[in-house]
């Protein structure tokens, strides 16, 4: 009876979503692909952290092989597009907000979203159809094109 009450009581805790973290102003440093840039985050006054930011719960087409699959030449010109329209979109800008930051299954990255003056490079790369939903389940991810 014991067990099942402090299951019961701690059941919730396991429901909780992860923490998130920001908004920070951030400096651009480069493009990784569609989806991920190096960002410079000023996380306290004189305090900044460079790290990658993946862009939350969205997928652009690779630019190289995976270690999950060989990715097709058709999916690397339109990696290069989604590659292209983010490079784009940064060019000229200075500061940007990161915000909603997580951790994800990657060290060396964070998640999180990437704005400057109210635009969403996420909402923006989903609008251009270079981006879909993310699905964590390489088996379920549709390919992007078929040759």
């Amino acid at each position: 009876m014991k067990k099942i009450l402090f299951i019961l009581m701690f059941a919730p805790l396991l429901a909780i979503a992860k923490p998130s973290y920001g908004p920070y102003m951030a400096e651009f440093i480069r493009v990784v692909d569609g989806d991920t840039l190096w960002m410079r985050l000023h996380v306290y006054p004189g305090q900044t952290n460079t790290i990658k930011i993946r862009l939350n719960d969205i997928d652009t087409p690779e630019k190289r092989n995976t270690r999950h699959r060989k990715v097709p030449q058709c999916e690397k010109q339109l990696a290069k597009k989604a590659s292209e329209f983010t490079q784009e979109w940064v060019k000229g800008k200075q500061w940007f907000v990161v915000s909603d930051i997580t951790t994800g299954v990657y060290v060396n990255r964070l998640l999180g979203n990437i704005s400057y003056q109210g635009e969403n490079l996420r909402q923006l790369l989903f609008k251009a159809k270079h981006a879909r939903k993310y699905i964590d389940k390489v088996s379920e991810r549709l390919p992007w094109c078929f040759d």
